[in-house]
């Protein structure tokens, strides 16, 4: 989800070509997550009561080491 709404929100703010360029150079950092543990996601989702898309956006940085 997150490269959709990436393109959504950079499109909205660039010309399509600027935008596609820079949604090209962000993707090739991004760390891409195959599969979350529904049980993770469940969890979140209780214990934050946050939507869906947010659990999983939450679920994703817990997963992730950190960058820096």
């Amino acid at each position: 989800m997150f490269g959709v709404e990436l393109a959504s929100q950079l499109v909205c703010r660039k010309p399509r070509n600027i935008a596609e360029k820079l949604y090209n150079e962000i993707m090739d950092k991004v760390v891409v997550i195959d599969e979350i543990d529904y049980d993770l996601l469940l969890d979140i989702a209780l214990s934050t009561a946050c939507r869906a898309i947010d659990a999983f956006y939450i679920a994703t940085a817990s997963l992730v080491p950190p960058y820096w």
